[in-house]
């Protein structure tokens, strides 16, 4: 019975005896740690290099961004963090794209041969981009290598700012060949409504020319008949000197009416003239519209789907920085805690193989 008391353990009993033991906890700490260092010593290092970029963007001209809207398939965007956002993700997904990896590890294999037994893919593996919002960018390569890291974030940094901006210009291109766009198709349209009204008119005055014919030449026109004729050449007048001239000659209250059919045929002809003349302006601005909407088409393919609301810029004042990714002060910890963790297991063991 005396036996079975002794072999009964209670938690003071147990802390009493760690303390007497306190020597192999510090020995499971140390070796643990020394184990931990050699793990970290002996494994590959991973470096992670890194590099910031400023990203910027006017947002609130993307109503006006008619190009941006066509590329997205969106007529509108229904609020300015859609815009923003939908440019972003663009930003990112040409900074992964297949183009400027290759560019990318294009100038790496000039630049060391270290690179030559890289594929696209494998360079797209060791890259990553972290944003939250327009601002700053983090561009970063995680590699065996120090230098390595930051030849690799370097050049992609590079590589996105030569080709990012140079997609800008394009943007920029599109934009004004878009308004250049805008006022042939506006002249174009004012031209057409301009060859209805005239040819309506023509056949109103065609009518009346019909009609004067049958009246009394030494007669006079009442006022209504009188305002409606003149009503016609108003409403087709343009800025020219011949309208003014002819409205001018409109004939009196008191002018027979042969002198009204002379007045008609004299617009009649001057309306003859400008209809004649339109459809060769017509095809000079269709001409111009289909070059344009070429080279709108061919900027745009230049452009990436980019904004040229958008900002791409150095961060001048941030220099390169390189992290390892596998620090010995933590693997030392960890080995620690572990060599303790163990300890007290081994401990437990123990005690509840004397109280059994």
């Amino acid at each position: 019975e005396q036996g079975c008391l002794m072999k009964t353990w209670k938690l003071q009993d147990l802390l009493s005896l760690m303390s007497s033991l306190w020597y192999w906890a510090a020995l499971s700490l140390i070796v643990g740690g020394l184990i931990g260092w050699g793990v970290c010593a002996f494994t590959p290092h991973k470096y992670q290099g890194s590099v910031d970029l400023y990203v910027g963007i006017d947002a609130y001209r993307a109503p006006s961004d008619r190009y941006i809207a066509e590329v997205a398939q969106k007529p509108v965007f229904q609020r300015l963090d859609d815009y923003k956002n939908w440019q972003m993700g663009q930003l990112e997904a040409i900074a992964f794209s297949d183009d400027f990896i290759r560019d990318t590890l294009t100038k790496l294999q000039a630049l060391d041969s270290y690179w030559d037994e890289y594929s696209p893919e494998e360079l797209r593996g060791i890259l990553s981009l972290s944003w939250r919002n327009a601002g700053l960018w983090h561009l970063n390569a995680t590699v065996l290598d120090q230098k390595r890291a930051l030849e690799a974030v370097e050049t992609w940094r590079d590589v996105i700012l030569e080709s990012v901006n140079t997609a800008l210009q394009h943007s920029s291109e599109v934009k004004s060949i878009d308004g250049r766009l805008y006022l042939i198709e506006k002249e174009i349209g004012s031209l057409e409504d301009r060859q209805a009204i005239l040819g309506d008119i023509r056949i109103r005055l065609d009518d009346w020319k019909e009609k004067l014919a049958s009246y009394e030449q030494s007669g006079t026109l009442d006022d209504a008949s009188r305002w409606e004729i003149e009503s016609f050449a108003l409403y087709g007048m343009d800025w020219s000197a011949g309208w003014y001239e002819l409205i001018n000659d409109f004939p009196s209250d008191t002018e027979p009416v042969i002198g009204y059919i002379s007045w008609i045929e004299r617009v009649i002809d001057l309306i003859d003239t400008e209809l004649d003349e339109i459809p060769g302006r017509l095809e000079t601005l269709e001409e111009k519209r289909v070059l344009l909407r070429d080279q709108y088409e061919q900027e745009g393919l230049k452009s990436l789907g980019l904004s040229a609301n958008i900002i791409v810029e150095p961060v001048l004042e941030s220099s390169p920085t390189i992290r390892d990714l596998h620090p010995i002060g933590l693997f030392m910890l960890i080995g620690s805690l572990i060599g303790l963790i163990l300890w007290i297991f081994f401990l437990l063991i123990w005690v509840a193989h004397d109280t059994a």
